[in-house]
């Protein structure tokens, strides 16, 4: 089992998987504007899902998975509400981040895709880091189904995420999204 670990404070990248490769403005901003959580939003825990929890978003009508570690770092994943978009957030407590968008390599079953980090978010902790947003469905089902996730956001730095029950969080997320989005 591998656990949650940044190789450096340095590393506080945000990860916005659209799929990994660029996304657009209209991408983006569907994502920023439907989908990612912010410090106003009601947000609340919807249930566990072996190491991550699951939380639902009531303002924006969807749901996230989370991780922390006791080094400091903290891993988001969530889907848009249609499910065709996603995105993950990578989160180091503490570290200083630079508000640019940056080219990250994120490699998961040995599958290597490339894409842009969002300018810096901020999370309550003071945790710090970004997004990457993605429509890649072969990313979507490698988070599901690996056991790691390794960022290269700036070389030397990198991120290494332990996916274990990714995939049954991932359910869940799907699941609360869809419940919500009933109400």
């Amino acid at each position: 089992m591998i656990p949650l670990k940044f190789t450096s404070i340095a590393v506080s990248i945000a990860l916005s998987i659209p799929a990994i490769a660029s996304a657009t403005e209209e991408q983006t901003g569907y994502a920023e504007a439907e989908v990612l959580p912010s410090a106003t939003d009601e947000i609340g825990k919807y249930r566990r899902a072996g190491e991550w929890t699951v939380f639902e978003n009531k303002t924006r009508k969807s749901c996230f998975m989370t991780r922390t570690d006791e080094s400091g770092g903290a891993v988001q994943m969530g889907l848009t509400k249609s499910g065709e978009y996603g995105y993950i957030g990578i989160f180091v407590k503490g570290a200083q981040v630079e508000d640019e968008i940056k080219e990250v390599a994120i490699v998961v079953n040995g599958n290597v895709y490339v894409g842009e980090a969002n300018p810096a978010t901020h999370l309550e902790g003071n945790y710090q880091g970004g997004y990457i947003l993605a429509n890649n469905t072969k990313l979507r089902h490698d988070l599901g189904k690996g056991d790691e996730l390794v960022a290269f956001p700036d070389a030397p730095y990198s991120v290494l995420v332990d996916l274990k029950d990714a995939g049954k969080a991932i359910f869940e997320v799907r699941k609360c999204t869809s419940e919500l989005q009933e109400e």
